[in-house]
């Protein structure tokens, strides 16, 4: 019959079982490293008038978990861009009114053709793809030679 000893069979076991937490505090740290790049490229990206669409970003990290929104209630509209459709006047006065346009013909002409999509978060998303892939690896980098030091 063979027999195989495991030399520190206690320490494996132990780095085993601290693995999970130190896990989630590296991957937490690279979802907020990441979503923080994807917010800088979203703000960069984002057109501006009254600046408004760039200062609304609500970002949260939970435990293995993150999101990224922005909280204006345009921004999916300005992103995707709509078919065409008669605007609620009310959403689009006081932006006609600071361009000098009066605000029936934005109006029609939205009916007519829709908006243009601006797509600024799909771009930061694809730009924070690179930074996710570094970051994601140095944390499970981190993690590893943690747990074996």
């Amino acid at each position: 019959m063979w027999q195989i000893q495991i030399k520190n069979l206690d320490k494996i076991r132990n780095l085993i079982m601290e693995y999970p937490r130190q896990s989630v505090l590296n991957f937490n740290e690279a979802i907020a490293k990441t979503l923080i790049a994807v917010e800088r490229y979203a703000i960069m990206g984002a057109p501006v008038d009254t600046g408004r669409l760039r200062s609304s970003w609500r970002l949260s990290v939970q435990l293995m978990r993150g999101e990224l929104s922005n909280t204006t209630n345009y921004a999916i509209f300005v992103a995707k861009g709509t078919k065409p459709h008669w605007p609620p006047m009310k959403a689009i006065e006081k932006w006609a009114n600071r361009k000098g346009i009066a605000p029936f013909l934005v109006a029609r002409a939205i009916a007519r053709k829709g908006t243009k999509a601006n797509p600024f978060f799909d771009n930061a998303v694809f730009a924070g793809q690179i930074i996710a892939d570094d970051e994601f690896q140095k944390a499970l980098d981190k993690t590893i030679k943690e747990l074996i030091k």
